[in-house]
């Protein structure tokens, strides 16, 4: 069929990018559409590995969202 083809992954590029600004600030619009859903509140921040973001729901649960 085709050549293999090796990919090898730029470790630190993908760690910077799941520790961007863009990175949180496009879980924060997905963890805000949730909480709009349920009626909660968002909490985003940057980790040690990656943007985070929270969704509290009115109920007192909270559910991590990771994207």
């Amino acid at each position: 069929m085709g050549k293999k083809v090796k990919i090898v992954l730029n470790r630190k590029g993908i760690t910077a990018l799941l520790r961007s600004e863009e990175m949180r600030a496009n879980i924060q619009k997905h963890a805000e559409q949730i909480a709009g859903a349920s009626g909660g509140t968002v909490e985003t921040y940057v980790a040690q590995t990656r943007a985070v973001a929270e969704v509290t729901g009115d109920d007192g649960n909270n559910i991590p969202a990771f994207f």
